[in-house]
């Protein structure tokens, strides 16, 4: 497995978030994640409404940090976790429920070679979510007698 810099992940996560934190599209399900193949960069994009404008918008982003850049997943409507280490080495999980799927993401990292592996970021596409329901609405005024 490719080994990549924690520094780089990070900096590219967070630059890769800002870009497509916003959904690309209105009713977007697809997301991507595109590392480069020497651990120079990395990103992820997110609520794209085609994989293909998913994959792009990835390399895209990664594409500013490094030119070696390839898409190594891509998915409809899924939560996602990512983890790093500070030796280069990164992990991620899809489905379930959040703490078990960060649990994963953090055992594929330490069993890659990552030392102290820890969570990165997790997000999700479309309709998926981390499970946290909505509020519930508020209780109706009693009626007046």
């Amino acid at each position: 497995m490719h080994r990549f810099r924690l520094a780089a992940l990070v900096g590219a996560l967070f630059a890769a978030f800002a870009a497509f934190a916003a959904p690309a599209a209105a009713q977007g399900t697809w997301g991507a994640l595109a590392f480069s193949e020497n651990g120079t960069a990395y990103s992820y994009a997110r609520n794209y409404g085609t994989k293909e404008d998913a994959e792009r918008g990835a390399l895209a982003e990664c594409a500013k940090y490094a030119s070696d850049c390839k898409i190594y997943d891509t998915f409809e409507n899924r939560c996602t976790s990512l983890a790093g280490s500070p030796n280069g080495v990164y992990g991620w999980a899809w489905g379930g429920e959040l703490q078990a799927r960060q649990a994963r993401a953090v055992q594929q990292c330490t069993s890659q070679g990552g030392t102290d592996c820890k969570m990165v970021v997790t997000f999700c596409t479309g309709t998926a979510s981390d499970g946290e329901a909505p509020p519930a609405p508020a209780p109706a005024p009693p009626e007046k007698q």
